[in-house]
């Protein structure tokens, strides 16, 4: 992995997860098509990327207010399970039906973006500070 490729990938990444908070959806292509990843690869490392920068963006939102853990928490738990089936299927995928798969994600995701608008806030939560414990 050539470093000054790497370094501008990760900067790129960096901004883009800073931004938006979207990991993989923008490390995996970068790693595959920037840096000649084998696509299975490019998961695992952009899982290390992915975690250590929102470790850092989790901090960052703790001390400026803007993190909700009841809601993370909510999210992150059930998830915990889904992660190992998703690692046993992507052992049954191609590189390419993995990038695939990827794509349909990605392009989904743009498409309910780009018909939906502006989301909506919880109606809950206008105008209030997110809590700073788990509420589940």
């Amino acid at each position: 992995m050539p470093v000054a490729t790497a370094a501008l990938c990760g900067a790129l990444f960096g901004i883009a997860f800073g931004l938006t908070g979207v990991g993989s959806i923008f490390a995996v292509p970068l790693l595959v098509y920037a840096l000649e990843l084998p696509p299975h690869q490019a998961v695992c490392v952009s899982m290390i990327a992915v975690n250590v920068l929102a470790l850092v963006s989790t901090l960052h939102g703790l001390r400026s207010r803007e993190v909700v853990i009841g809601d993370g928490l909510r999210l992150a738990i059930p998830g915990l399970f889904g992660v190992p089936l998703g690692a046993w299927i992507g052992t049954y995928l191609t590189g390419q039906t993995l990038m695939i798969v990827l794509g349909i994600f990605v392009g989904v995701l743009a498409a309910q973006m780009l018909l939906t608008g502006e989301p909506t806030p919880r109606s809950g939560l206008i105008g209030k500070t997110p809590e700073l414990v788990p509420s589940c």
